[in-house]
């Protein structure tokens, strides 16, 4: 589901395990931290790991218990995260164990510094920043979001952290930042932007780019050996080289849009993808925030 924008980010959980609420149960600069469940009410904002859920409860309220199947028939000898316990975990239970991924800051990283220029001054839009790896899948490693509007922002330079969903990085394969534009209100697709990753044997990488966003989206439908089975085939703007990528229907993934998968966005959300993690990637309607 979809949060209204005034609940995110204002102090108070909403959300079981407190997702909505980006500053609770985090690291600072960027360290490795699991703890990421906050009890709800306690006053000491007891912060706890995933491994700990659904098994010896140490939230005073019973917030990490609150959402644990009680009708599974069997007894746990250990968390409902490990491993053996995957193929009967319910969907909430899978989202907090797969959860802990997300807090585990890799060792390699991305900076990633741009500025955007417009020519729809009053045109609200949203960015999607992607960190990909070039294989089959086509892994969405992490990625941000954010929206823009030149007559706020046009001045303003944004600085963003990709981070590897794994701790060590595979250096036969090669990485790319995929940016896809929207706008806002209308869900309407503009432009995609593509940025090459070199030296790929550096653990942290700073990359300076700007953008410029069309004031058309104009597609190009065909492209050389470039088969997009659940797709379309759409060049990316600013490459001198032509290069294409295959934009899938809701609900397909990967290189050529072959792979399914389950989308967990709302019905009147736009679903992009999905990341390494499993997680839908959403853009919401104006007003709505979902993590």
């Amino acid at each position: 589901m979809c949060l209204t924008l005034r609940k995110a980010h204002d102090g108070n959980i909403d959300y079981l395990g407190d997702i909505d609420e980006p500053k609770l149960c985090r690291s600072n600069d960027y360290q490795s931290s699991d703890e990421n469940f906050q009890c709800i009410s306690d006053t000491d904002e007891l912060c706890i790991k995933p491994e700990d859920l659904c098994y010896q409860s140490h939230c005073q309220d019973g917030t990490d218990e609150q959402f644990c199947d009680k009708n599974r028939g069997i007894t746990l000898d250990t968390t409902i995260c490990d491993k053996q316990y995957e193929s009967v975990r319910s969907e909430v239970e899978n989202f907090f164990c797969t959860r802990q991924f997300d807090a585990n800051k890799p060792t390699a990283s991305y900076t990633l510094q741009f500025q955007t220029f417009s020519d729809s001054r009053r045109t609200l839009f949203v960015l999607i920043i992607l960190l990909i790896d070039d294989t089959y899948e086509r892994i969405i490693h992490s990625y941000q979001q954010l929206t823009y509007i030149y007559i706020r922002d046009c001045q303003t330079k944004f600085n963003i952290y990709l981070l590897y969903s794994t701790r060590s990085k595979n250096l036969t394969k090669n990485d790319f930042i995929h940016i896809d534009i929207y706008e806002k209100i209308s869900f309407t697709y503009r432009k995609s932007f593509l940025i090459p990753l070199e030296y790929p044997l550096l653990p942290v990488h700073r990359i300076a780019v700007q953008l410029n966003i069309p004031c058309t989206n104009d597609r190009q439908e065909n492209c050389l050996n470039q088969p997009c089975i659940h797709g379309q085939c759409i060049r990316y703007s600013n490459n001198s080289n032509n290069d294409s990528f295959c934009q899938c229907y809701r609900e397909w993934t990967g290189k050529y849009c072959t792979i399914s998968y389950r989308c967990t966005c709302s019905s009147d959300s736009l679903c992009i993808d999905i990341s390494s993690n499993n997680r839908s990637i959403c853009i919401c309607p104006l007003h709505k925030w979902s993590s």
